[in-house]
């Protein structure tokens, strides 16, 4: 009788033990889901601009039901080839953020800094 207690006690420790790894998985997989979702508004701007488009933060499709915020930072402080600039493209969701620097044509690159909460 003892025996069957004690091996049903172990049982029930696996089981908890397996269900709190999974959570923090599945925590896991969430947070590197909102890294992918940034850097992919980021990649869009980043498209944008460099095709020579004015940014449109309406045409990227970050997710509705968290709100991102984006910074785009001209790097004038930085050489670049004639008739372009570098610019950095920074999408933080919750506590991720995902971040592009590139080369635009200066018409299409804001200037200053450009942030937008969506």
């Amino acid at each position: 009788m003892l025996d069957t207690a004690f091996g049903l006690a172990v049982v029930m420790v696996l089981i908890v033990a397996l269900g709190m790894a999974t959570a923090d998985q599945k925590l896991g997989l969430n947070e590197l889901a909102k890294i992918r979702r940034a850097a992919h508004v980021a990649e869009q701007l980043m498209i944008q601009m460099q095709s020579g488009q004015a940014v449109d933060v309406n045409h990227v499709t970050p997710d509705p039901h968290e709100p991102a915020q984006i910074v785009i930072r001209r790097l004038d402080e930085v050489d670049a080839v004639e008739g372009h600039v570098w610019v950095e493209v920074r999408v933080m969701k919750g506590r991720q953020t995902s971040g592009l620097t590139g080369l635009v044509p200066v018409g299409a690159a804001p200037a200053g800094v450009k942030e937008v909460a969506r």
